[in-house]
């Protein structure tokens, strides 16, 4: 039967049906042989007796000659009778035998894909289908439901990413929202403080910009870098603004100096230092050290604290969103991982340890970045 599952449907059907045909005409006609000869055999029995020399009489009993004509009726319906069962036979078994090689399994394999799918498990793999048109058509459900599979994942990915994103957005909304208001609060002590209004300017077109650019993405990756030239000693003096206005807790040293200029977003570089600082804030015991240093190549941002440390995990692998920390169940790692994508867009890097006494996170970024980049953005 190997050579009948290889065969297509058309040519295993008339196959089957040629041969269980063939099979019952045969058996048929052996039937119908054997019939007639059995028939001939009852009709010449007989009794012969010699009553002379040259005079011999036949007689045939009544009682045997009455049953032997019912055998010859009987034999003569089944002379006919058995052919045609014979033939009919034959197709009832091609019809068998051609379910049973060829339809049984591609059905329970289409029925078991269409269960899956039914019940929205599409992570499964369909049996190995033959090589004819109801394989062909197992091959074809089987890319069907690789493709649907494929959408799915597309689709939660693309969910998970507008979570993210989602989550991002109100996460970073919440330091310019918390630097306005201090900028307010200085801002009614002292209404003609100019450098109170220019911070409020700045941090509200920060946000504006942010909205902007927040709305017109579907990944975090996807936020647009605007490298501007800026002065490392500004960087220092913004950093030393923003931590008075946050009013921290925590007591809170900047130092840094240098007067060479770096290509950078100061927007973005803001937002990271906005974000190692508050996440430093959740965990400080008393102290919260900043520091902005520069090499010949690359400017390194530093925010200690005093705190219980980072986590093993996020160590180990890294900063994720909706991370929970073990000392705080609120905290759920977005400023750590916001800050890590930030810092991967303008060509640096985050790297976070415990120095033994509490945590430190370093944002390491190149002073110039590749002209391929400026150009790109």
């Amino acid at each position: 039967m190997e050579c009948i599952k290889r065969m297509g449907l058309k040519q295993a059907f008339f196959w089957l049906t040629f041969w269980c045909l063939l099979g019952g005409l045969l058996l048929g006609g052996i039937a119908f042989g054997s019939c007639i000869y059995l028939r001939s055999s009852l009709s010449d029995t007989s009794l012969e007796l010699e009553v002379g020399p040259e005079t011999a009489m036949r007689f045939s009993p009544p009682a045997a000659s009455g049953a032997g004509d019912g055998l010859s009726r009987l034999l003569s319906f089944l002379q006919f009778a058995l052919p045609a069962l014979f033939l009919t036979g034959g197709l009832v078994l091609a019809d068998i035998l051609f379910y049973r090689y060829k339809l049984k399994k591609p059905i329970a394999d289409l029925t078991y894909g269409a269960e899956k799918v039914i019940a929205n498990d599409l992570d499964f793999i369909m049996p190995e289908a033959s090589r004819d048109e109801l394989g062909q058509l197992c091959r074809a459900f089987e890319t069907m439901q690789k493709e649907l599979l494929r959408n799915k994942r597309d689709m939660w990915r693309q969910n998970e990413d507008r979570r993210h994103l989602n989550a991002a957005f109100s996460h970073e909304l919440r330091n310019p929202v918390t630097v306005l208001k201090g900028s307010l609060t200085l801002l009614a002590q002292d209404p003609q403080n100019p450098e109170t209004r220019r911070r409020i300017e700045v941090y509200t077109r920060r946000i504006e910009q942010y909205v902007e650019a927040m709305s017109s993405v579907q990944q975090l990756e996807q936020l647009p870098v605007r490298y501007r030239e800026t002065r490392v000693d500004t960087l220092i003096r913004e950093l030393k603004e923003t931590v008075k206005i946050l009013s921290l807790e925590q007591q809170c040293d900047v130092e840094g100096e240098g007067w060479s200029q770096v290509y950078l977003d100061t927007d973005l570089f803001s937002h990271i230092a906005e974000n190692l600082i508050g996440n430093a804030a959740r965990f400080a015991k008393r102290r919260i050290h900043i520091s902005l240093s520069e090499s010949r190549s690359y400017l390194t941002l530093t925010v200690s604290d005093d705190g219980p440390g980072y986590p093993e995990e996020i160590l180990k692998n890294g900063p994720c969103p909706f991370q929970r920390g073990a000392e705080e169940a609120r905290h759920y790692g977005m400023g750590l991982y916001i800050s890590k994508i930030l810092c991967e867009k303008m060509e640096g890097k985050l790297y976070l340890n415990n120095t033994g006494i509490g945590a430190r996170a370093s944002a390491v970024f190149m002073k110039l970045p590749n002209a391929t980049c400026l150009r790109e953005n």
